[in-house]
């Protein structure tokens, strides 16, 4: 990542940096910042050799972005280790765990969690675990603790609260570089369960040809 920072030319891409701070900043509500309907993906899509890395790697020198991006993962075709839907998720987790204000995988003391996530048999699991119930635990203002249930006013109120809480973006770059069943079985994953995150969570994603690759 330091390497495609380096690589940046000073002042080139503003139009794009831009574009992104307004999606980071989504719509308002009367002026009073309150995301009322964000965008919750970022689509960068290019050739290869069009710099979408380097990109990538500046939005986390960015002012205006880089105070929202709580976690990222570069992938790279010879990286294999990396490369695995799994370790994205772990790596995902533990930065934000280290990055945003009360996310918590599991309660101090509990070891619950961690068996579970060492059982789980699918991503989709390992994502609930690892990352859709911590989440939601934040959207909540219950970090490491339980999900708040309740009628659907107490839910509306919990609705509120996510749409108040400021952008936690996730950055994505090079998917494309993965393995093809790691590449589908991450999209086939942003596809089913993306949209079920808090309001206020956001996923910027760098492709190339990945629609060629997946069936998507």
């Amino acid at each position: 990542m330091e390497r495609k920072q380096r690589e940046y030319f000073q002042g080139s891409r503003e139009w794009l940096f831009e574009e992104v701070r307004e999606w980071v900043r989504g719509e308002t509500d009367g002026g009073v910042g309150r995301n009322t309907n964000p965008k919750r993906v970022f689509w960068l899509v290019g050739g290869a050799g069009t710099g979408k890395s380097v990109v990538s790697a500046q939005l986390l020198k960015t002012a205006g972005i880089r105070e929202h991006i709580k976690a990222w993962h570069f992938c790279r075709h010879d990286n294999a280790a990396g490369s695995d839907v799994r370790v994205i998720l772990q790596s995902w987790a533990a930065m934000l765990t280290c990055l945003l204000p009360n996310f918590s995988v599991g309660e101090q003391g509990d070891d619950g969690v961690g068996k579970a996530i060492v059982a789980a048999t699918s991503v989709t699991e390992l994502f609930e675990l690892l990352l859709a119930a911590p989440l939601r635990r934040v959207a909540e203002g219950k970090g490491g603790g339980t999900e708040i249930k309740g009628d659907d006013h107490s839910r509306k109120q919990q609705q509120q609260q996510q749409t108040l809480h400021p952008p936690c973006v996730m950055v994505l770059d090079a998917v494309d570089e993965l393995p093809r069943d790691s590449l589908e079985a991450l999209l086939q994953l942003i596809a089913d369960k993306f949209g079920d995150l808090p309001s206020f969570v956001r996923l910027f994603i760098a492709v190339r040809d990945v629609f060629q690759s997946s069936n998507i």
